[in-house]
């Protein structure tokens, strides 16, 4: 079983889900409206470079649905739920974690687009425009970023 999760997105809320020690999900939950792409990348590529020199990758998510905050490293996470000041460990790893974000955000981009649109219909041409910004930064940050996921033989 997976330690890590991205649950499809319903009503334009995805969830990025960690296995906790004890066998259980924690959800930080994924908002379109809150432009996670490009600053999950960004950690991303300083992760796995190692330019931070601190071996961490932190990712934050703000939104409407909480604050959660995700410090990964090659061992293991930590997810802080800012509102319940709960702090949980799981045993994904940051390369998992990145695993799991990198094969699944352009297919949620997707459905998070067309809510966001039939949502929104005065603004379906920037929708398209933010969308397709988002998805060619993804794709293009696949290339990057795979050669660091493949195992070294």
């Amino acid at each position: 079983m997976s330690n890590v999760k991205v649950v499809e997105p319903i009503e334009g809320l995805a969830f990025l889900s960690l296995r906790t020690m004890d066998g259980n999900m924690v959800d930080i939950p994924l908002s379109y409206l809150q432009d996670i792409t490009g600053p999950f990348i960004k950690e991303f590529k300083l992760y796995l470079t190692g330019a931070k020199n601190d071996g961490h990758m932190v990712l934050a998510v703000s939104g409407k649905e909480g604050k959660f905050l995700v410090i990964s490293d090659e061992e293991k996470s930590y997810v802080i739920n800012e509102a319940t000041e709960e702090l949980t460990v799981c045993p994904a790893t940051a390369k998992d974690i990145i695993k799991a974000c990198i094969r699944n955000f352009v297919d949620y981009l997707d459905t998070w687009a067309n809510f966001d649109i039939k949502d929104e219909p005065g603004n379906s041409v920037s929708y398209t425009r933010d969308f397709a910004d988002r998805k060619g930064l993804i794709e293009s940050a696949e290339d990057e970023i795979n050669p660091f996921l493949i195992p070294k033989k």
